[in-house]
């Protein structure tokens, strides 16, 4: 397993709240849509999934040699709040 690592910047999300719902529902599952969306600025938990996911998916990518897209992780939260992959 390697090491990911993401940074997102909050605004690229709210950009594409307001241009692409597409891109919301494509990369993201229902579960971290609702999360995210029950938040009061659900901008800055889409950016924190986003870059949890492209960290997963760095990390996996030395095993699955690429076969594996982001949108194959789901970020959950445990009754802490710390996400979980």
């Amino acid at each position: 397993m390697g090491i990911g690592i993401d940074v997102e910047r909050v605004v690229r999300f709210k950009r594409k709240m307001g241009s692409s719902r597409l891109f919301f529902s494509r990369t993201f599952t229902k579960g971290e849509r609702e999360y995210c969306m029950s938040k009061a600025d659900p901008y800055i938990h889409f950016a924190g999934v986003f870059a949890a996911k492209e960290a997963a998916y760095k990390a996996a990518n030395e095993l699955t040699r690429g076969r594996l897209s982001v949108t194959k992780f789901e970020v959950t939260h445990g009754r802490n709040g710390a996400p979980r992959i």
